[in-house]
C-alpha cells in the first residue's frame, strides 16, 4: 500500500513537470508576439511620422502663401497685360485714382468747345435791351459800317485792319457777319475762316480755320455759346467753336444752297436761310442740319446778307445792289426799306443781342 503511493506521487510529479515546462514555453511564444505587435520597427515609425509633419508643414506653407497672393491681387486689382510689340507680360495696377476720374469729369463738363447749340446759356444779369440796329461791312471799302433799319442808310465806323501781332492785311471779303450770344462780333473770311472784329476800333483778329468745310458764307449764332454755320461746299451745316473756329459737322441739308446766309430765330429755336439760288427761305433743323423750304420769296436775290433782329423780331435781308429788305417768314413778301450806299454788293449783316459799349463807356 506504501509502496503504491509512492509510486502515484512520483507518477504525479513527473506529470506537473512535464506540463510546467509547457505552460513557460506558451508563455515566452506569447510574450515574443505581443512584443513584435506592439513595439515595431522605431526608426521606420520615426521616418513616417517626420514625413507626415513635414508634408502637413508644406501644405499649410503653400495655403498661407496662396493666401498671401490672394490678398495682395484682391488689394492691387492686378491685371496681367502683354505688350503687343515685345510680347512681354507684367501687370498693371487697375484702381482707378478717384481724384483723376473727377478731375477728368469736371473737365469735360467745363469744356466750353463743346456746344450743340441747344443748350441754354448761364444766367447772368440782363445786360439791357438789345439796340435797333446792324452792322455790316462794305466789302468794296473794307468799312464796318452801322444800318439804320430805318432808312436802310448805312453809315462808316471805321475800316478794318489787323489787330496788333496778328499779321493779318484786310485784303479778303466777307460773306458773313453775325454776333454770338455774348455779344462778340464774328466774322467768315472767305467763307474758310473765322474772325473776330472789335466794333469799337475795327480791329481783327483770326481765330482759326474751319477744318475741311469752305464756302461757309452763312454764319450765325446758336442758342449756346458757340456758332452755326452752312457751307455750300459741302451742302452741311456745321457748329463752329468759337475759340478755334473749327468745324464740326451737324448734318447734310439736303438742298443746293448756291450764295446764301442764315440767322438764328429763338421762336424757332432753329435758322432761318436765304438760298439766293432758288429764291427761298428755308428754316434749318440745329439738330439734323435739314433744311425745308418755307416760301417762295417775292425778290431775285444775287449775294445774300440775313438777320433777324433780337430788339423787334424782325428779318432783314440784303443783296447785291445793297439795298435793306424786310422778309415776311410766313409769306414770303420782300420789301424795300432804303439803299444802303455800299460800294460793294451787299453780302452781311448783324445784330447785338445786347448794347455794345465801347472802352471809352460810350454805346456804339
Amino acid at each position: 500500500m506504501l509502496i503504491r503511493i509512492v509510486l502515484m506521487c512520483v507518477l504525479l510529479l513527473g506529470a506537473c513537470s512535464s506540463e510546467g515546462e509547457g505552460a513557460t514555453g506558451g508563455q515566452n511564444d506569447s510574450s515574443d508576439a505581443v512584443e513584435d505587435i506592439q513595439e515595431p520597427d522605431s526608426t521606420e515609425d520615426d521616418s513616417v511620422q517626420e514625413d507626415a509633419v513635414a508634408d502637413v508643414q508644406d501644405d499649410d506653407a503653400a495655403a498661407d502663401v496662396q493666401d498671401d497672393e490672394v490678398d495682395i491681387i484682391d488689394d492691387d486689382v492686378a491685371v496681367d497685360t502683354v505688350d503687343e510689340d515685345t510680347g512681354d507680360a507684367s501687370v498693371e495696377d487697375s484702381q482707378s485714382d478717384p481724384d483723376t476720374v473727377n478731375q477728368d469729369a469736371a473737365a469735360d463738363i467745363q469744356d466750353e468747345d463743346f456746344d450743340n447749340g441747344l443748350e441754354p446759356l448761364d444766367d447772368i444779369k440782363d445786360p439791357g435791351p438789345a439796340p435797333e440796329w446792324l452792322l455790316s461791312i462794305d466789302n468794296g471799302t473794307k468799312y464796318l459800317q452801322k444800318v439804320d433799319i430805318e432808312t436802310g442808310k448805312a453809315t462808316n465806323l471805321c475800316k478794318l485792319k489787323g489787330a496788333p501781332g496778328s499779321g493779318l492785311v484786310i485784303k479778303s471779303s466777307y460773306p458773313s457777319l453775325t454776333f454770338s450770344r455774348s455779344n462778340l462780333l464774328f466774322a467768315s473770311r472767305n467763307g474758310s475762316y473765322l474772325d473776330i472784329i472789335d466794333p469799337c476800333n475795327c480791329e481783327v483778329t483770326p481765330v482759326g480755320d474751319y477744318g475741311i468745310w469752305t464756302g461757309v458764307n452763312g454764319i450765325t449764332s446758336d442758342q449756346g455759346t458757340q456758332l452755326m454755320g452752312a457751307s455750300s461746299s459741302q451742302q452741311e451745316l456745321i457748329s463752329i467753336a468759337t475759340k478755334t473756329g473749327l468745324g464740326t459737322m451737324i448734318g447734310k441739308l439736303g438742298v443746293q444752297f448756291t450764295t446764301h446766309g442764315a440767322t438764328w430765330s429763338d421762336e424757332l429755336a432753329g435758322l432761318y436761310a436765304i438760298n439766293g439760288g432758288t429764291d427761298k427761305l428755308y428754316i434749318i433743323d440745329p439738330t439734323t442740319g435739314k433744311a425745308t423750304e418755307v416760301a417762295d420769296l417775292s425778290y431775285d436775290f444775287g449775294t445774300v446778307g440775313i438777320e433777324l433782329l433780337p430788339a423787334n423780331g424782325v428779318i432783314y435781308a440784303c443783296s447785291s445792289n445793297s439795298i435793306l429788305l424786310s422778309v415776311d417768314p410766313v409769306t414770303g413778301q420782300v420789301a424795300e426799306i432804303g439803299v444802303m450806299g455800299q460800294l460793294g454788293t451787299c453780302t452781311n449783316l448783324a445784330a447785338p443781342w445786347a448794347p455794345v459799349i465801347c472802352p471809352d463807356g460810350t454805346a456804339l
